[in-house]
Order: structure tokens, then sequence, then C-alpha cells
């Protein structure tokens, strides 16, 4: 019995116009922030410095000279004390502190009440980038310096530890309202929770 063989035409050669579509470099990749780009803030100005300080400083051993500064945060890089009646600031959210009040037998929770003084002022929370405090040594030696380091650190602030947070200080990681986006650092329980320098992204000093 015979059986029919079908013959099919070899395919063209390719056009010398076909393009081959290569993989992007790495170092592309890099440069190349995630959308949607979050918003240019005071209190993320901070975190971003704090987690460039953590990046370069906070490990065991003696820290290099640059690392003599105390560490950057939301208070000391945004915090500005003011009347409690000034009218310039009365939308701007209260730095708060925490305090665990029982609420029962059994019973406990976090407060986060604003800081005041007894002499009638308050401690706010500056909202802009343009407010962030540079005066101070320790904010304007880790801040970022440039979109591109801002951006990078921003997309990875949970590996220093370090929560998104609103204007208020709010970290946007829980449901629960939390005011300490900052998290703890290495000497809170002895292991590094994020990259040093060696191991971490080839952005800051």
């Amino acid at each position: 019995m015979a059986t029919l063989v079908t013959r099919v035409a070899p395919p063209p050669p390719p056009s010398s116009t076909a393009v081959t579509l290569l993989p992007r470099a790495t170092s592309e990749l890099n440069s190349s922030p995630r959308l949607p780009q979050p918003e240019r803030t005071c209190v993320r100005e901070a975190l971003v410095a704090l987690a460039n300080w953590r990046l370069h400083c906070d490990g065991p051993g003696i820290p290099p000279p640059k690392c003599w500064t105390r560490a950057p945060n939301i208070e000391r890089c945004c915090g500005k004390w003011v009347d409690i009646n000034d009218e310039h600031y009365k939308d701007y959210p209260p730095v708060r502190t925490s305090r665990e009040v029982q609420t029962g037998t059994t019973s406990w929770e976090w407060q986060w009440n604003p800081k005041t003084d007894n002499k009638g002022h308050r401690e706010v929370i500056l909202q802009t980038a343009d407010e962030f405090n540079s005066g101070k040594t320790e904010c304007k030696r880790w801040r970022a310096e440039s979109e591109f380091e801002y951006l990078n650190f921003m997309e990875t602030l949970e590996d220093y530890g370090l929560a998104d947070a609103d204007g208020s200080g709010k970290a946007l990681d829980s449901s629960v309202p939390r005011y300490n986006p900052e998290g703890g650092g290495y000497y809170d329980n002895s292991n590094r929770p994020y990259p040093s320098v060696p191991d971490g992204p080839p952005i800051g000093w």
C-alpha cells in the first residue's frame, strides 16, 4: 500500500531588513525606575537619607569618618517646633511619640500622641522636599543627590528595615496607624536586616 507524502517548501531566507530583538542590558534596566514614581516629599527624603546612612554606616565595627554623625530621620530632617497657634503651620501634621497604654485587664495598645512642650509649642512635620532640613549635617550628607538615587532607594526601602510613609509619617504598610516607618536598625536585634556597601546597590557615597 502506497503512502502519500506531501512536500513542504522550505521557508524563504531571512530578509536583510529583519530585526533581531535582544534583551536590554542590566545597566539599562537598573537605570529605568519603575512607575509610578512616588511623590517627592520631605518625609520620603528623610527615609531615603536614612536608608543611605544604614547602607554605609549601620553595622559592626568602627564606621568610617563620614558616618560620625547622628542618623538622619523624619524628626531630625523634617521636624520643626512652632507656636501652637501659628496659622502658617495649622494644617501641618504633628510629630508623634508612642506610648503603650493599658486598655483592659489583659489588653494593651500603642497610642501615638502629638509632641508638645509646656511652653505652648508643638513639633510639626514639614511637607515638601524644599522644606527638608539641609542645614543639619546628618540630613544634608545622606540626602539623595539625584532623582535616580532617590527612586532606587524608594524602591528598596524594605531592604533597609524601612516602610514608605505619607506626609504625616504614617507607615503605608499597615492597616493599623503606625508612625514609626523607620523601624529598627542593626543594633536593635544584632542582625543586619539590609545590605552593606559591598552587596548593596551602587549608589550613594
